[in-house]
């Protein structure tokens, strides 16, 4: 099929969250957002909705739903959409179906969506709501530029064509009359393994410390409560209120997501490859004096830099799986990245990308990011399954979009939460070294994620 680029101009707003009102209510609708102007990290916000095929996956197998192409007009309830099933492997066949997709300009149509912590190991999602991997295929996307300081509707043209997109334009510059209602919590939120739980698992953990199956382990708990509302007016409060780089708001068929996240996992362009690992973190102080003094022992402590490096190394192995040989190197190492709630020890590393790889190879060789699972990773994870009663769902996983140029963007989704129903849940966690103290950790699980509950129960 010929390709046509398609690409209409809207005024430029610092906040794009007001373009995704119009599409908010909608499954499937996704906004990646850099939280402009407080971001240090990403410069686009990117909107996707009207996706033309949905691919998720759960502990049995993939569904792919085809929905009725734009072009073709209404949908015909006879014939869509038409599910398909199957059971192989869930990235072959998410790169299966990419590989179906002309190739495009960057950002004119793409793959947005998440991967869940245990796609690889569905089994172990115990008390799940959620696929553990769900996307959307979209011709058209809204994005903004903010250095350039642009917002454009940019298409393929496949399965949309100039007139819809410039109806979609028309539909834009009205004011949107979609109504969300407040959120509100209804019950004190809890946390889902008590405080004797965690100082066993953490006992159990350095034991495997001192007998050498592992050097770190990422123990994480989860915490809930009960909400009424809907969740685009929860996220439209935290983002003004903890804005972060790579935050996300993603409504499907099966719960929404609400995103926060400081910390990239993967980005790909033009053949290059970043990382961005955090390991290591001190909450904000309360005045000037304490925060910086805060800052300055998180950037001294040999303890965080040694659980970084470990990590460092780690996903150097894993980048080394993709990139050509020779290419992976480090540019920044421990450097200070401070958010709303804490402070962030920040590695980089980046390489080149194998030309004999793709970018779902690339995403799936280093899944999930080795900062949210410890060292070695294999064992790690193991210990992990066995330790943690509830699946991480979402949390740990990754947000983002793979374009049919072949460019990617991604976040490890820690600060993240998923509604469902009438439940909204959330996770907290940390590494665990050999000289870890189980108070000091057991709190900073709290600490990271207290700016998000603390928000929740003011709304």
């Amino acid at each position: 099929m010929q390709e046509i680029t398609l690409r209409l101009s809207l005024p430029y707003r610092e906040d794009a969250s007001s373009w995704f009102d119009h599409f908010a209510k909608n499954d499937w609708a996704i906004f990646l957002d850099s939280c402009q102007p407080n971001s240090q990290d990403g410069d686009l916000d990117i909107i996707a909705a009207q996706p033309w095929q949905t691919l998720w996956f759960d502990q049995n197998g993939w569904t792919l739903e085809k929905h009725w192409p734009l072009s073709q007009g209404k949908v015909n309830p006879e014939t869509a959409p038409i599910k398909q099933t199957g059971t192989e492997n869930p990235w072959q066949k998410l790169q299966q179906l990419i590989q179906q997709c002309p190739e495009t300009a960057p950002l004119h149509g793409a793959v947005v969506g998440y991967w869940g912590y245990h796609i690889d190991q569905p089994k172990q999602d115990r008390d799940s709501w959620m696929p553990q991997m769900a996307v959307g295929f979209y011709d058209w996307l809204l994005v903004t530029d903010h250095k350039n300081k642009t917002c454009q509707l940019m298409a393929a043209g496949v399965h949309i064509n100039e007139q819809q997109l410039i109806d979609i334009k028309n539909d834009l510059l009205k004011k949107s009359s979609n109504k969300y209602t407040d959120f509100k919590l209804t019950s004190e939120p809890t946390n889902l393994m008590s405080k004797q739980q965690y100082q066993n698992h953490f006992e159990k953990i350095k034991k495997y410390l001192k007998d050498g199956d592992c050097y770190q382990v990422n123990l994480t708990q989860a915490f809930e409560a009960k909400f009424t509302g809907d969740s685009w007016s929860a996220y439209q409060q935290l983002r003004k209120k903890n804005p972060a780089p790579f935050s996300a708001f993603i409504r499907t068929p099966h719960g929404s997501l609400v995103s926060c996240s400081p910390e990239r996992f993967l980005k790909l362009d033009q053949q290059q490859v970043e990382t961005k690992p955090i390991k290591g973190t001190r909450p904000r102080g309360k005045t000037p004096q304490q925060d910086l003094l805060l800052k300055q022992q998180l950037q001294a402590s040999q303890k965080d830099q040694a659980e970084n490096l470990m990590i460092v190394d780690l996903l150097r192995n894993d980048l080394g799986m993709s990139c050509t040989p020779g290419s992976i190197h480090v540019p920044g190492l421990f450097e200070i990245e401070s958010f709303a709630n804490v402070h962030h020890l920040v590695s980089t590393i980046r390489g080149k990308l194998d030309p004999k790889q793709s970018p779902i190879e690339l995403l799936q060789h280093a899944f999930p990011g080795g900062s949210i699972t410890g060292a070695p990773k294999k064992r790690s994870m193991e210990i992990i399954n066995e330790l943690e009663a509830i699946g991480r769902s979402i949390y740990c996983g990754s947000i983002g979009y793979i374009d049919f140029s072949g460019k990617m963007d991604t976040s490890i989704t820690i600060r993240t939460a998923i509604c469902s129903d009438d439940t909204i849940r959330w996770w907290g966690g940390g590494g665990i070294v050999y000289d870890s103290k189980v108070d000091e950790e057991y709190q900073e699980s709290f600490d990271k994620v207290d700016n998000i509950a603390r928000l929740l129960k003011a709304m």
